[in-house]
């Protein structure tokens, strides 16, 4: 069971990364295409305004490409985004803005950013240490280079198996009929993600880490799946509208870990029986 978990929390997060790496060189890649023509067409003299090129571009530039690449969970990225318009309201209205009032409020919200960020650390530790997930260097180095869990590179897998959905003031809609199905990463924001796992199928454990933020998330998933939810909810719900079944004894167990973050949102799982 200790492997199981493993398994499921490694992949899961080795997978996460791979998407995030993916996501955050296209991005940066689109900025710097939208900057150079930018400036290709300054040069050839069109009028295209001067604050486009100051250095505070390259700060909201950089704060929004750590949002693309953390699916806008980072605090820092946001920080940097609000802090690079302020420095350019400063510029265009300097009497406006007071940033000897400034620095001390992004410095005071950047202590408690830490703060919350060593809390959740310290969550996930405590977590595994009380079921004696504590392991020894050696273990942690195995765990790394595959001897104890393989974790498959993003390249030989279809992008069923693992499912990427941001929707944000909109909504988006999956059928995924992956039988090697490994988990997702939801974000929703204003908006919904509908996924269809009714016809999915996968080995023992996967983990959905969902995001809901004034949005909805549907899941349709077969009656046999087992849900555990172990998701931070802040008025919001989780809604399982399956009928109640007795699992066979015979039948393989199926669990999908829900984790993540509903503030003002809420999950409704289902499937076409109920």
């Amino acid at each position: 069971m200790i492997n199981e978990d493993i398994n499921a929390e490694v992949e899961h997060k080795y997978l996460s990364w791979q998407k995030s790496n993916r996501r955050g060189r296209i991005a940066t890649g689109l900025l710097i295409v939208v900057f150079g023509t930018l400036y290709l067409f300054k040069s050839l003299g069109y009028d295209i305004p001067s604050w486009i090129f100051r250095w505070e571009m390259i700060l909201i530039g950089i704060g929004i490409i750590v949002m693309i690449r953390s699916k806008f969970r980072s605090f820092p990225g946001y920080m940097m985004i609000i802090l690079g318009h302020i420095f350019l309201f400063h510029h265009w209205y300097p009497k406006m803005v007071n940033m000897s009032i400034m620095w001390p409020v992004f410095i005071i919200l950047a202590g408690i950013a830490i703060m919350f960020k060593s809390q959740r650390k310290n969550h996930h530790h405590h977590r595994f240490s009380r079921k004696d997930h504590r392991f020894s260097r050696e273990q942690w180095k195995k765990i790394k280079d595959g001897d104890m869990c393989q974790v498959p590179n993003l390249e030989d897998i279809s992008q069923d198996d693992f499912i990427d959905a941001v929707s944000i003031f909109g909504g988006v809609h999956k059928n995924v009929v992956s039988k090697q199905f490994r988990g997702a990463d939801i974000v929703t924001i204003f908006g919904g993600n509908e996924l269809n796992l009714s016809q999915a199928d996968f080995t023992e454990k996967v983990i959905m880490d969902i995001t809901n933020i004034f949005g909805g998330t549907t899941l349709v998933v077969p009656d046999n799946w087992q849900i555990k939810s172990e998701m931070m909810v802040l008025f919001g719900d989780i809604d399982d509208k399956r009928v109640p079944r007795t699992p066979h004894p015979e039948e393989p167990e199926k669990v999908v870990i829900l984790k993540g973050t509903c503030i003002f949102g809420g999950i409704e799982i289902n499937s076409y029986n109920a």
